[in-house]
């Protein structure tokens, strides 16, 4: 009878990361808006990056392995019923509180050449803690558009600016 109280509290925490996990914020606004006017989606795992890995360089590779998953999403205001500037405010407004927090663009470029955007049309969000985040977002409202780019995986505020410097690097070497 012992063994059998054991497995099942071993079960019910094993069920309970996993509803964790599927219950996060990030998860619920992915939920909410699929299927909805004007919104696509896209999820893939690490393995549907491995393709372009050639064209990263070696830290930002190090950071793309730790991923377990991306997932994107698309609100366009001509073909639904909100405006793009409503659609940033409800996932920003879902993704406070908690483990999430703000990180601050000039956290992840301290370059000479700052990144060119406005901070009330771009956010960056984590989950967890700076060293070791489990997730990332990237909240975009550009014009009749809303972004939504989610990391899920190991991931620090470092590795952002690793990356960072990498995408910058790169953008210079294709002008």
């Amino acid at each position: 009878m012992n063994i059998l109280v054991k497995i099942g509290a071993i079960a019910a925490i094993l069920l309970a990361s996993f509803s964790t996990q599927a219950g996060s914020k990030s998860e619920k606004i992915y939920q909410r808006f699929a299927g909805s006017e004007g919104v696509t989606t896209l999820g893939f795992s690490h393995s549907a990056i491995e393709p372009i890995e050639f064209f990263l360089d070696r830290e930002t590779r190090k950071v793309i392995y730790r991923m377990e998953r991306i997932r994107f999403m698309l609100y366009q205001e001509e073909k639904g019923r909100f405006r793009s500037e409503q659609v940033f405010d409800r996932i920003t407004g879902d993704l406070k509180g908690g483990r999430y927090f703000e990180i601050d663009p000039d956290e992840i470029d301290s370059s000479s050449d700052p990144f060119d955007f406005d901070e009330d049309e771009v956010k960056m969000i984590g989950h967890g803690k700076r060293q070791k985040m489990d997730e990332v977002h990237f909240v975009i409202n550009d014009r009749d558009y809303c972004i939504l780019v989610s990391f899920y995986g190991d991931i620090s505020v470092e590795d952002l600016k690793e990356c960072a410097r990498f995408g910058k690097s790169a953008h210079r070497t294709f002008q």
